[in-house]
């Protein structure tokens, strides 16, 4: 084992010692500590003795070794021994074995660790001190009555970490100051650096391609694999010895390797290899020529030169003898490694070729090895700082203004602006004239302007950008649109004129493109198995209220047309029923019937058939009159099922049915029952679909509620009404005195029953947002509302959640009081929820996203695959660091760092350090340090506004608006931006072209379950 007097070692059993113990720890490790002169005789350091130990274990020969080891050696003395017992047993548990603890723990003269406070742990004295007070046990370890506790403990502590804690030792390796070529050496390698303070870093290499040239596969002496020749490796052959050669080769163990020789005028070998650097071995035997000089060739590597004039004979010294020439740190760039074997007197000839390639190389010795040093950094000059990447300041200021890679913007700056460089901010190291250029006149330097063709009066934010405010291009296509969950419901409701549906599995809504919305747009994945099951309780519940109304098993047509007609009708979209239609639900109903079905089961045959047609369980569309843009406008039938779906989630209404002739071109009457239908409650559901999904929260009131066994404020005894709820039936679930139906009281013992005021804590989160976002609808307030209202409706549960006092009156407006750092729906409990649960650091991930992605349209990419992940939980600090990772977290994470005043479930931390901001090219771009500060910009952003409008068109369209739809879109983004409202925007969307058109290649088809 070789050393050097900068080795720190962890020995079994003690801590961080120098080259001063180092021969008690070969004694307790039990290997041979060499001389110093040993060690340091390849650094050119003056030898200092340090003496040879042999392993032993005993305390007699760690103290020889000890006193047998130099002057300047601090000797292992019996009270260090006693004061590591000690200290590991009272001490270790805070300041760590190494001393490297906490900061701040203990108010003391320690602080927290050693390497806070060097000099009181280099004072025994003021340390014993500290140790007799402030120990887990105060006075346990002290110096009275004889006992040398304390002093023993701060002897070892002075002499174990103090040694090594030096204000210019910033990695702790006990090389200080400019001695220090590796200024952040990983505490894990402290025990391999070199004199540098660099870990010792040995370049390995390994056969990466080896091929016996004009032979068989071969295995060497040494167990290198050489490939038969194969002509997919060589072109410019003439020939290859023939036979199976037996002469003796000199000079090698190898004969078989060099018996035979491939050659060619010029001969060339390209061979695959990763870009990298590489050591190539050139094997030569000349079997053929008898005389130096017969056989001459020039030898190139990637198109250099590096052998001219080469005489085999010569070199190797005679025919038959082996010679291996090798070629080092060749440089490969393009994925082909291309070797020319040039004849220059007769032909160029080879026996063999091997590659090796080369790992943890560190050609300039700068503690870095080369395939990590940054770019420009390789050929750091001897004894030169560098930093993580290998790089000297030096080749960190290559324009000499004193400012260093990378916090200098301008890296070119001209020397006679040198003395006008900022050495800090968003233009550090740029001169005037590079401070000045703005040629788009935004404001924003060019040097740092990310978006430099600004139109002149444009709000741009930090980077020079307004936003991005592109659609995408390319061929359009209208998905296929299932009807989700309660669309299909409330269809079968309204046809069957029926209030409730039995209780069975629907086909379950997906989410559309950009995983956002669950519009089931193009869905694939419907089960039609599903879809059968889910129709047989539904059918049977359904036949019961016609079975008895006609002769369904003789006269089953009739009576479709007599009380089915309009059902069938309504749940197709069609204006009427088809004869053809009743035709084939009557041949269902006839068929079951004559396999022995009852009346009802037969009936329930007939509609289960109705309820899987492609027309009830689909959006069909297909248009007419196809333009050269592949649009095809909707017929008015179609077009007034995809206003009615997105609006009130259900099929047209009688009034919509009786005015839609012609509706496609007529915007006034589009927005007449389209103003029509969004005063209906239906609409409230859509709208709170729309918000709920976009910003990640749920939809589904979660199943939650609860009733709470303590008075409410403003009941009355014996008169309070309970049961206003929307929760049927919960009121009588609980044994109120005196409840009855819906007119449960408040008893005497002041109970309240009513299921709004037990609502969980997390069904309260739901209720509040819910609320408000109805109180924006109800009102026709702006989006904006949503975002920067400074009240919200909450209950006694939310209020005490939140830490504000509780509200007179429960779900009534409640206007925040001031320090309560609430503002708009980025900070109820119910968004930050949704988007928490992960723990305070992995939160900021998930927050960040949502804003990031959601409010601006923006999209980060997949993380890295499984074998390339970063252990969040182990490097979340370096996410923003990591290569694989920064792209993305750059980003993220200062928007999610706005939100670090809350916890997983939206409640206030008592402490946050709040920093965090919009780095991204956006015009609202800054520094920010809470949310309420963000949420307070948000409105003023047209690329906010830009992507809500986006949002609004996937979620209704199901896809993307297309570049091709710009004055569509425009429409509806100039509605919200001039007016904020949802309505309005809502109105743009159903009268613009874009919602008029589909894009369909095919007509829509689905199982002909009639055959």
């Amino acid at each position: 084992m070789k050393t050097h007097p900068f080795t720190i070692i962890r020995a079994a059993g003690f801590k961080w010692l120098g080259l001063s113990t180092l021969s008690f720890l070969a004694a307790c490790t039990g290997e041979t500590v060499i001389s110093s002169s040993e060690a340091t005789s390849s650094m050119g350091m003056a030898p200092s003795s340090v003496a040879s130990v042999p392993a032993s274990s005993s305390l007699a020969a760690i103290s020889s070794a000890a006193q047998a080891s130099s002057s300047s050696a601090t000797p292992v003395s019996e009270a260090f021994l006693r004061g590591q017992e000690v200290y590991d047993a009272q001490c270790a548990a805070c300041h760590q074995d190494d001393g490297s603890g906490v900061s701040g723990v203990f108010p003391s003269v320690l602080v927290g660790d050693c390497k806070i406070a060097p000099d009181a742990c280099r004072d025994v004295a003021s340390l014993a001190g500290y140790v007799a007070s402030a120990m887990p046990q105060p006075g346990k370890c002290t110096d009275l009555n004889g006992s040398s506790c304390a002093t023993d403990v701060a002897t070892y502590i002075t002499q174990a970490f103090a040694p090594f804690v030096d204000e210019t030792d910033s990695d702790g390796d006990g090389i200080t100051g400019a001695n220090d070529q590796c200024l952040n050496t990983p505490k894990e390698e402290l025990s391999s650096i070199n004199h540098l303070g660099c870990t010792n870093i040995t370049a390995t290499k390994s056969t990466v391609f080896a091929i016996n040239a004009g032979g068989e596969a071969y295995t060497a002496q040494d167990g290198t694999l050489f490939i038969a020749d194969d002509a997919k490796y060589y072109d410019g052959s003439l020939g290859a010895s023939m036979g199976a050669p037996t002469h003796e080769v000199a000079n090698t163990e190898d004969d078989t390797l060099y018996r035979k020789e491939r050659w060619g005028k010029p001969l060339n070998y390209n061979i695959p290899l990763a870009n990298g650097r590489y050591d190539v071995e050139l094997h030569f035997a000349e079997v053929y020529f008898t005389e130096p000089g017969s056989r001459l060739m020039d030898i190139h590597i990637e198109g250099q030169k590096v052998l001219s004039g080469y005489d085999i004979f010569a070199k190797a010294g005679g025919k038959n003898v082996a010679k291996v020439e090798t070629l080092k740190d060749i440089s490969v760039t393009d994925n082909t490694l291309d070797i020319q074997f040039a004849g220059t007197t007769n032909n160029g000839s080879v026996v063999a070729i091997r590659v090796f390639g080369i790992i943890n190389n560190d050609a300039d010795n700068d503690g870095v090895i080369d395939s990590n040093e940054g770019k420009g950094c390789a050929g750091t000059a001897p004894n030169a700082s560098v930093n993580a990447e290998g790089c000297s300041d030096a080749q960190r200021d290559l324009d000499g203004d004193g400012v260093l890679a990378p916090t200098d913007i301008c890296p070119n700056t001209p020397a006679s602006e040198v003395a006008s460089v900022d050495a800090a901010g968003a233009l550090a190291g740029c001169g005037m004239t590079a401070k000045n250029a703005d040629a788009d006149a935004d404001g924003i330097a060019d040097v740092i302007d990310n978006c430099p063709n600004t139109l002149t009066g444009t709000r741009v934010g930090a980077t020079g950008c307004a936003g991005n405010f592109s659609l995408p291009s390319g061929a359009v296509a209208s998905p296929q649109m299932r009807l989700t969950e309660m669309e299909y419901t409330n269809t079968v409701k309204k046809a069957f004129a029926v209030n409730t549906l039995p209780a069975t599995t629907f086909l379950a809504d997906n989410f559309g493109p950009f995983k956002i919305f669950t519009n089931n747009a193009s869905d694939k994945t419907a089960d039609f198995v599903t879809l059968v099951n889910s129709s047989h309780p539904l059918s049977a519940s359904l036949a019961q209220q016609f079975a008895g109304q006609c002769n369904w098993n003789t006269n089953a047509k009739q009576c479709i047309n007599q009380h089915l007609s309009n059902a069938l009708a309504y749940l197709w979209r069609e204006g009427s029923l088809s004869d053809a239609d009743a035709t084939a639900v009557a041949a269902v109903i006839q068929g079951a019937a004559s396999r022995g079905a009852s009346v009802e089961q037969a009936l329930a045959a007939g509609i289960a058939f109705a309820l899987i047609d492609d027309r009830a369980v689909y959006q069909m569309e297909n248009g007419v009159n196809k333009t050269a843009s592949g649009a095809q406008k909707l017929t008015a039938r179609e077009f007034i099922n995809r206003m009615s779906y997105l609006l009130i989630n259900t099929a047209p209404d009688q009034a919509l049915v009786n005015d839609h002739t012609d509706i496609v071109q007529d915007d006034n009457k589009i927005a007449a029952h389209a103003d029509r239908l969004m005063s209906d409650a239906a609409y409230k559901e859509t709208v709170w679909q729309f918000f709920a999904e976009w910003l990640g929260m749920p939809v589904i009131t979660p199943e939650s509620a609860s009733i709470i066994p303590s008075p409410i404020q403003g009941d009355q005894c014996n008169s309070t009404a309970q049961c206003q709820t929307q929760f049927e039936g919960l009121a009588q679930s609980y044994d109120c005195k005196n409840s009855a139906s819906n007119t449960s009281w408040c008893s005497c013992d002041g109970v309240r029953c009513d299921s709004l005021g037990g609502l969980s804590t997390e069904a309260s989160m739901h209720e509040e947002t819910r609320r408000m976002v109805e109180h924006i609808i109800d009102n026709d307030l702006p989006i904006s509302e949503l975002f920067t209202a400074d009240y919200s409706f909450i209950n006694s549960t939310l209020a005490e959640h939140y830490g504000v006092p509780a509200p007179v009156t429960d779900w009534a407006r409640y206007d925040f009081p001031a320090g309560a750092s609430r503002l708009g729906i980025l900070t109820h409990a119910n968004f930050l929820t949704a988007n928490g649960k992960h723990g305070r650091d992995v939160n900021t991930i998930f927050r960040g996203k949502i804003v990031f992605e959601r409010l601006f349209c923006e999209q980060m990419p997949p993380p890295p695959p499984a074998e390339q992940s970063v252990n969040l939980a182990g490097e979340i600090a370096d996410r923003g660091t990591h290569p694989a990772c920064k792209g993305c977290h750059q980003v993220v994470d200062p928007i999610g760092r706005m939100f670090d005043l809350y916890d997983d479930y939206g409640k206030k931390f008592d402490k946050a350090n709040l920093f965090g901001g919009l780095y991204m090219d956006v015009d609202i771009a800054d520094d920010y340090d809470s949310v309420v500060e963000f949420a307070q910009a948000l409105p003023h952003s047209r690329a906010f506004n830009h992507c809500a409008s986006r949002q609004l068109f996937r979620f209704a369209m199901g896809r993307d608006a297309n570049e091709s739809e710009s004055a569509s879109f425009l429409s509806i983004r100039d509605a919200l931006e001039n007016t904020g409202s949802i309505k309005a925007s809502m109105r743009a969307l159903v009268t613009s072209d874009a919602f008029k058109n589909v894009y369909a290649e095919a007509a829509p088809q689905a199982c002909n379950v009639g055959e």
